[in-house]
């Protein structure tokens, strides 16, 4: 395995916001996003199936943000995506690429009050002003994406004098650009930013995923529309000694704590014992195939000393360890890792069963 570019995980980062708390000015707990205006809000109402999603509004810039850790001269970014009305005028930016360190733009995507969308060079998700529509690019088809209504968008971005700026729609290539997508002195980007522009309607988003483009084949390029599916334990590990952290109650059980959708603080698992698992089993998928696992877990360290925990994916009693956090915060933050791998073919899980994917159990370890 490839191990971290940045938030990559072996090519991939994902958030479906069903995890997160839900109410105003969210979503922020540490490490999921790191950036966020005071106008977003998550909760079930949003959700594009089941679950959460994200609505941004109130007539203002609003958009939730989160830094790669890494410049990509190349990225895929999928997400669901609901105008709950078109714009009476002008353009809507809705998604941004980003470069930090010039403090700018690369590339936007908006739409305007025909449905049409764009690719734009200037104007972003933070800035109120008017974009400028990339030179020598056009406009997708009127009606491309409707009001009220769920789409799937995916955006296939490569910055440079010779880049290109792809968007699909429910698995249909709407625009495909090929030419400048640069706009700074640096041929890539490190920053998206979801949300919206400036005043008018209101959009909602949901399952998000990314791609470095550095990872195995296929998860090096465009996936098609997708869902992300949360779920917490259903159960403890059916093998002995496997589940040796101590819980809180009244849950009562190690999974039980686990299965707290938003994280509850007053219910946790904990240990000191270097070497100590918790590892559970999760329900049934309905899906026809599953590209990968990523498992979100809340922690802190409340006791003096340096503690790490490390993610541990199990099938078939195969192990595969993932990579240990360097140090926990004093406050609960939220980690993820990501597994693409089956650690009992040692082949990606979207060529196995989802049967196989559906059994891996996934813990924690205290590694130090």
């Amino acid at each position: 395995m490839s191990g971290w570019n940045g938030i990559f995980y072996n090519g991939v980062w994902t958030c479906g916001f069903d995890f997160l708390p839900s109410g105003t000015s969210q979503p922020t707990p540490g490490g999921v996003f790191d950036s966020v205006s005071n106008l977003t809000q998550v909760g079930s109402t949003f959700a594009r199936f089941s679950g959460k999603g994200m609505q941004c509004y109130n007539n203002a810039q609003s958009y939730v943000g989160r830094s790669f850790g890494v410049n990509l001269p190349s990225v895929v970014v999928g997400f669901a995506f609901l105008p709950v009305n078109l714009p009476s005028s002008g353009v809507q930016v809705v998604a941004t690429l980003w470069d930090s360190v010039a403090g700018a733009t690369q590339i936007s995507l908006g739409y305007n009050s025909s449905g049409q969308l764009g690719f734009y060079s200037a104007g972003s998700v933070l800035s109120g002003s008017a974009p400028t529509l990339l030179p020598g690019s056009s406009l997708s088809a009127a009606a491309t994406v409707i009001a009220n209504s769920y789409c799937y968008i995916e955006l296939v971005i490569t910055i440079g004098a010779s880049g290109v700026a792809q968007c699909w729609v429910n698995g249909n290539e709407v625009i495909n650009f090929g030419g400048n997508t640069q706009q700074t002195a640096n041929a890539w980007v490190n920053r998206l930013y979801l949300g919206i522009s400036q005043g008018s309607p209101y959009v909602q988003f949901d399952d998000i995923y990314m791609l470095d483009t550095t990872g195995a084949a296929p998860l090096n390029a465009r996936l098609g529309p997708v869902r992300i599916q949360t779920d917490g334990p259903n159960a403890d590990s059916a093998t002995s000694g496997l589940n040796a952290w101590s819980y809180t109650t009244p849950q009562g059980t190690d999974y039980a704590n686990a299965a707290n959708i938003p994280a509850n603080a007053a219910q946790y698992n904990y240990d000191a014992n270097v070497g100590d698992r918790m590892s559970f089993k999760f329900p049934s998928l309905s899906t026809a195939k599953v590209w990968f696992l990523n498992t979100w877990f809340s922690a802190e360290e409340d006791a003096a000393g340096t503690r790490g925990i490390v993610a541990i994916f199990r099938n078939n009693a195969i192990d595969q360890v993932g990579p240990t956090p360097v140090s926990l915060a004093t406050n609960f933050t939220y980690y993820n890792q990501p597994s693409t791998i089956d650690p009992n073919t040692g082949s990606l899980w979207e060529q196995g069963t989802v049967a196989a994917a559906a059994g891996c159990e996934i813990g924690l370890k205290v590694s130090s």
